[in-house]
């Protein structure tokens, strides 16, 4: 298990007129995420077919569909228009979204979770200026913001101060 991070608090926010260019971005991110968990599934299928785990003619010919069915996604990924569900579906953050259509937060529905920051910069050229993403690590001084301004995202820690000395 790696390093895990708590959100803490969320303030973000991308204007609907510039949401459509965001899906664009946030495309070839989810494309990573597909061929990731295809090239994993090919990996432990061909391993359970090579260590005679498995013996059951039923069981070898599924892994033997999974793989060629991964394949088959692998080899047809880089062309395929990925609709805005597959990438929603493909993200590690929950994107909210106004009645007008503009984005107004982003969640993710476990409690902690890995910080993906190549989908944040993905979205970083269409995110309000000011917007950020506040979260603290398994450290008591691992505090940062995730702060978004001129089209760029950045890393800012936090600076932790005692008001007086004892």
């Amino acid at each position: 298990m790696g390093y895990r991070y708590d959100v803490n608090r969320v303030e973000i926010r991308v204007e609907a007129a510039k949401v459509p260019q965001m899906f664009d971005a946030l495309a070839s991110v989810a494309k990573a995420s597909i061929k990731s968990s295809a090239q994993w599934r090919i990996r432990q299928n061909k391993e359970n077919l090579e260590n005679g785990r498995v013996k059951l003619d039923s069981y070898i010919s599924r892994l033997n569909d999974e793989i060629k069915e991964s394949e088959s996604i692998l080899q047809t990924l880089p062309d395929r228009e990925l609709s805005r569900d597959e990438i929603l579906d493909n993200l590690e953050w929950r994107y909210s979204f106004d009645g007008d259509g503009s984005l107004s937060s982003l969640y993710h529905p476990d409690d902690s979770k890995d910080l993906n920051e190549e989908e944040l910069e993905a979205i970083a050229p269409f995110v309000n200026d000011d917007s950020f993403i506040e979260a603290g690590g398994e450290d008591f001084d691992d505090l940062f913001r995730y702060v978004f301004r001129d089209g760029k995202m950045r890393k800012v820690h936090a600076v932790i101060s005692f008001p007086e000395q004892l």
